[in-house]
């Protein structure tokens, strides 16, 4: 709310991050039973990582809030002349006229009948507001009416490329397509290390014990696994064994 936040500036493609974002949240159940459809051509883009993630994640998490299961929402992201575009539609429950000006308040939610659980505390598109302002860009949204779906649109200053010699710990969230098979029977543990994987740009596979794990591999042919020792039915020893 001070602007005192310190942005970490390096090359970022908003192509590979919204992808990278997209994932995670879907692992995360976020976009459970909404049809996401993304439309993504590189748009470089100088910025903090993070805080692009942050962005990204709060605008879908919206456009999923406000939309019903079985919604669908779009996800474009392009060059525009001198602007890097991240535009997210829905066809949820739209924005009143009345609430157009309030839209980016902070605390303020456009419908109060929406459950705090899904509905969020009305803080995410003012941190879009504000953290894309700190990046020489703006955001802004347009909507037909309640019940026509709304579409928030991102627009940050473009660069040129870089050139293909970036280091593997400088790319973005979905630029590395390595698959992870993670086989833990805690469901939150398993999540939880999925997500973080997820977050640093891999393909993450899940099973919850070692026959499916096994299918899974047969299938897949994941090139790493991340096994616990603790499972049930067949212990990671085993598992690895049978794997091997």
């Amino acid at each position: 709310m001070t602007g005192k936040i310190l942005l970490v500036l390096r090359p970022a493609d908003l192509a590979a991050s919204t992808r990278g974002v997209v994932a995670t949240l879907r692992t995360a159940g976020r976009l459970a039973d909404r049809h996401v459809q993304i439309d993504a051509t590189p748009a470089w883009v100088r910025a903090d990582h993070t805080r692009i993630e942050q962005i990204l994640t709060n605008v879908l998490v919206n456009a999923a809030c406000y939309t019903s299961p079985g919604g669908h929402i779009h996800v474009r992201v392009s060059q525009e002349g001198q602007d890097a575009v991240v535009e997210v539609s829905d066809d949820g429950r739209g924005i009143a006229a009345e609430d157009f000006d309030r839209v980016f308040d902070l605390f303020f939610q456009g419908d109060a009948s929406v459950d705090r659980s899904t509905g969020g505390l009305g803080i995410g598109l003012t941190l879009v507001q504000r953290l894309a302002a700190l990046h020489g860009g703006g955001v802004t949204v347009v909507s037909e009416g309640e019940g026509k779906g709304a579409t928030f649109t991102v627009r940050l200053p473009a660069i040129v490329a870089p050139q293909p010699d970036v280091t593997e710990a400088d790319a973005a969230p979905g630029d590395r397509a390595q698959t992870i098979l993670v086989v833990e029977d805690n469901t939150d543990a398993r999540e939880s290390l999925s997500v973080a994987l997820t977050l640093e740009g891999y393909h993450v596979l899940e099973a919850n014990d070692g026959p499916s794990a096994l299918e899974i591999v047969k299938r897949e042919r994941p090139p790493l696994a991340v096994l616990d020792i603790g499972l049930p039915r067949m212990d990671g020893y085993e598992l690895a064994r049978c794997i091997r």
